[in-house]
This record gives C-alpha cells, structure tokens and sequence, in this order.
C-alpha cells in the first residue's frame, strides 16, 4: 500500500529537498510515514498530484499510476 504515494513524496524531495516535502504535508494533511500506509486510491493519488502541481507552480508532474 502507498506505493505510488510514497513516489510522488519522493519526487518532491528530490525537487525541492525537505522543503517541498514538508509543504506537501502540509497541504495534504499526510505526513511521510503516514502516505506509506494509506491506499493507492485514485482520489489520494489526485489529491498529492495536485498539491504538488500547486505547490511547483506547473502541470509537469510526473505520473506514477
């Protein structure tokens, strides 16, 4: 479970360190270890896509699915 979660948190410390990884959180409500346990739904999967899509300011992320 939360495989393709934990990705796109990956991506974000990849991208923007801790920092982003922290926002992302944030925005979410989900901290790292809690996105390793929580479902791969497509309503979760949208839910980080789009907070990072916000929080990079851009539409270029990639997708896991």
């Amino acid at each position: 479970m939360g495989k393709v979660l934990e990705q796109y948190y990956d991506y974000a410390k990849k991208k923007g360190a801790y920092v982003l990884r922290m926002r992302l959180s944030l925005k979410t409500g989900w901290s790292t270890s809690e996105v390793r346990t929580l479902p791969d739904t497509k309503a979760n999967i949208k839910k980080v896509r789009d907070a990072l899509k916000e929080l990079l300011n851009t539409d270029d992320v990639p997708n896991y699915e």
